[in-house]
């Protein structure tokens, strides 16, 4: 069983990003022999690094009973970072709430965690809560693990 984070996401925020550097560094050559403050420059590297950060992000979570291993790589650019826990070190799954507010409206997302001595988080939100709970059950039948159905607040943004 694998889990894959969304790469529109990180497409979507690496075409911001990368616009943003495209004008800041078209300024910064078009008005460089009228004094243009370097630092102009130095934010256009510094959102090119972004951009290409959002472009390589990505969060891979394997779950494989045959070894009883549940890994979770993650990467970006030239940088990978991998954790692997054995499936016994997690006691249940749970549907994590997130709570917020966007344009003066609530607004919530949901995730589906693995839970134990040290929690791992499986990619994706989801928009209702039907759909994490479908999620978690799949999870929970897989590796032979009590889901918790209530959701937990996590995070609140606004």
């Amino acid at each position: 069983m694998e889990f894959r984070s969304n790469r529109l996401v990180g497409i979507f925020a690496g075409l911001v990003t990368g616009a943003i550097s495209a004008f800041n560094l078209a300024f910064f050559y078009v008005y460089r022999q009228e004094g243009v403050d370097w630092f102009i420059g130095f934010i256009g590297f510094l959102f090119l690094l972004i951009s290409a950060v959002c472009f390589t992000y990505s969060t891979v979570v394997r779950i494989d009973r045959r070894r009883n291993l549940v890994e979770k790589i993650t990467q970006a650019l030239f940088l990978k970072k991998g954790q692997i826990r054995r499936v016994s070190s997690f006691r249940g799954v749970s549907i994590i709430k997130a709570a917020g507010s966007s344009g003066g409206r609530p607004n919530m997302k949901y995730f589906v965690k693995l839970r134990g001595s040290k929690n791992m988080s499986i990619p994706g939100l989801e928009p209702e809560y039907e759909y994490a709970l479908m999620k978690a059950r799949e999870i929970a039948q897989f590796l032979n693990l009590p889901v918790d159905e209530k959701p937990r607040t996590e995070f609140v943004w606004t």
